[in-house]
């Protein structure tokens, strides 16, 4: 269940698919050093953390979750809020990203390259085999 959980932290762009993935590599690669390195990752995320959260309490609500389309938001955030305050903090937010991050850099370098984000890439073929991967980082740039 953690690993299906943990795909949903499949990196993405905003909902209007409006970036391919490359694009969104490049945005997120801030040093251009064609990978991304754990810092540049966190950036992103917690960019993506500041546009989920809209009340601006600086935690992520459920309501927050499902406004944003993701799937199985629920599921989701019983993963996520690991102190079980009803809310996820910046920091459980982090914490699920940095598992993701260790899923992704599939040769366990500390970065993650052109190939491993392609492959954790929202595909048609992807979303078969990992159902909750509607994405639920939406990197807006």
């Amino acid at each position: 269940m953690l690993r299906s959980v943990l795909t949903a932290f499949i990196i993405s762009i905003s909902t209007a698919s409006a970036y391919a993935a490359e694009e969104v590599f490049d945005k997120i690669d801030t040093n251009a050093n064609k990978k991304i390195e754990m810092k540049e990752y966190e950036g992103a995320v917690l960019k993506s953390f500041n546009d989920l959260d809209k009340n601006k309490d600086n935690y992520l609500d459920q309501k927050e979750l499902k406004a944003a389309g993701i799937p199985s938001p629920d599921k989701l955030f019983n993963e996520l809020d690991t102190d079980k305050e009803g809310r996820i903090s910046k920091d459980e937010f982090l914490k699920g990203a940095k598992k993701h991050f260790e899923i992704v850099d599939k040769n366990d370098d500390g970065f993650i390259d052109r190939n491993e984000f392609n492959t954790y890439w929202p595909e048609e073929n992807v979303q078969k085999d990992m159902p909750i991967l509607k994405p639920f980082l939406i990197f807006r740039y």
